[in-house]
């Protein structure tokens, strides 16, 4: 038997530096369900729209809001269907990483037209990192979930360094039976680990700087008592880099995870393209959400 809470899709509008953003709110119906006083966000995936990748944000949004949470889907300007326009390099690069204005004005949207008391933001690759750096600056964000968070230099995650991190996953892999398999059977991608290890073995590959800036804010929310759910695919590069970088320094903040947790995909990839790989990350974060946030 279904027990989810029914939902509502409504479409709304709300300004922002002059300009109207356009997005989906996701209503429980009737504001019922265990977590009806909680709103989450979804930060729209580098320049991809609403949507998400592999309309990933509608059939996560879709089934919070059937177990009882409020969601809003939204367009920053520029991308989909709000209006603005990208065209710069640095234009693109605000849009890519920093959505605060954006994010500012989804939340208070939120606070203005729903009974939504807990704000939490949630989003995949680019989107995890705009909502880590929308978050530290903004107070009313009181929880996470980042899906495929890149922790180093996002403009050193080029496709030279995109190939290094390709041979290491290959190397990584390289004492698994079922890895020769895919490699004997054509399911490899034969040109990018030969491009791979022939970039690297020229000596020109240089592993992608840690970002600093994006660290300091994950520090930032965490010491306020803010909790942060991760989950990455092990298929994703950006995991190796991830595990690197900030495993250690999550623990020693936190040493007894309290506040952090980290969920692991079994062979998901960074985009989470395969439909199973999609509802265990739902699943995930739903088991994330009751914990956190409790009957309101």
């Amino acid at each position: 038997m279904n027990t989810a809470t029914p939902c509502m899709e409504q479409h709304v509008t709300f300004p922002c530096n002059g300009k109207p953003l356009f997005g989906i709110l996701h209503r429980p119906e009737d504001g019922i369900g265990p977590g009806s006083r909680l709103g989450m966000i979804m930060v729209n995936a580098g320049i991809r729209s609403r949507r998400g990748p592999n309309r990933l944000y509608v059939r996560f949004a879709r089934r919070l809001s059937r177990a009882g949470y409020y969601v809003l889907r939204y367009d920053p300007p520029g991308i989909g269907d709000s209006p603005g326009q990208i065209t710069s390099l640095s234009a693109y690069r605000k849009a890519f990483l920093d959505c605060s204005d954006s994010t500012t004005a989804a939340i208070d949207y939120f606070k203005g037209h729903t009974d939504v008391t807990t704000i939490g933001l949630t989003g995949i690759c680019g989107g995890a990192y705009s909502a880590m750096v929308a978050a530290a600056a903004d107070h009313r964000v009181e929880l996470m979930i980042l899906a495929s968070l890149p922790v180093q230099q996002m403009g050193e995650i080029s496709e030279k360094s995109t190939l290094g991190m390709t041979l290491g996953s290959f190397l990584r892999k390289a004492g698994k039976p079922q890895s020769y398999y895919r490699f004997l059977t054509g399911k490899s991608q034969y040109r990018w680990i030969l491009k791979a290890t022939g970039y690297v073995l020229s000596g020109h590959y240089r592993s992608p700087d840690l970002d600093v800036a994006l660290w300091e804010a994950n520090k930032t929310f965490l010491s306020a008592g803010r909790p942060i759910l991760y989950i990455y695919g092990t298929e994703d590069p950006l995991y190796q880099a991830f595990r690197k970088e900030y495993q250690g320094r999550l623990k020693d903040l936190d040493p007894t995870h309290r506040l952090f947790r980290i969920h692991l995909i079994q062979d998901g990839n960074h985009s989470f393209t395969q439909i199973h790989w999609q509802e265990q990350l739902v699943e995930a974060s739903l088991n994330w959400l009751r914990h956190h946030s409790g009957p309101q």
